[in-house]
């Protein structure tokens, strides 16, 4: 499978900056067309994801506070994750570069859109989601996730917004943690979506 090439990581960044919702399809070729329908869906689908697991978050939240939603997290998390690429037919992913759960560390190709979307947000530009094709045979969306105040409560800054005792219950669980010190408003990481290619109808 031929996956992204240096000219490929080029065209990303054109897409990730001129995304527009804008969608006048009577100006739009079929395969613009076809691209803004994954588009959608794939916002669709990682907004339905983060709902659900959002959810199931604040639940274990409620019941056992932080150290419930880390336990959260650790246990049932990406098991949820994989039901829900069950659910809607495609491959779901969190990525970062600081991971706490080795499963969510980057691919090759995530962590060259990880570092794009680095730089556009130092840059204090805006990340919008997209999409493109990763091979012949799949189709790629992405989103940004951006640090939000509930965030803090197992992402902050140690003794700070994320205190020494939830810490410790965080590096019992993830003795490699690489996932605190962020403040409300950094980037995390992003939501990927990666769909197969629907074959031409007839």
């Amino acid at each position: 499978m031929k996956y992204i090439s240096k000219l490929s990581i080029l065209l990303m960044i054109v897409l990730f900056v001129a995304c527009s919702s804008d969608k006048d399809t009577g100006k739009m070729s079929e395969k613009e067309i076809l691209m803004n329908e994954y588009l959608d869906k794939g916002h669709t689908i990682s907004e339905e994801s983060f709902n659900t697991i959002r959810l199931s978050l604040m639940q274990a939240m409620g019941a056992n506070g932080i150290s419930g939603a880390v336990e959260f997290c650790n246990l049932a998390a990406y098991p949820l994750t994989d039901s829900l690429s069950e659910v809607f037919n495609a491959e779901i992913r969190r990525t970062t570069k600081q991971w706490r759960n080795p499963k969510n560390a980057p691919r090759d190709y995530e962590l060259k859109i990880l570092e794009e979307f680095e730089k556009i947000h130092s840059e204090g530009r805006l990340i919008k989601d997209s999409v493109f094709s990763l091979s012949d045979e799949e189709i790629l969306y992405v989103r940004p996730i951006y640090i939000q105040g509930l965030c803090l409560n197992c992402h902050g800054s140690v003794g700070s917004t994320l205190s020494n005792d939830n810490y410790d219950v965080i590096k019992k669980l993830y003795p490699d943690d690489n996932a605190a010190d962020y403040k409300s408003g950094d980037l995390r990481g992003m939501w990927t979506v990666k769909f197969k290619k629907e074959k031409k109808r007839n």
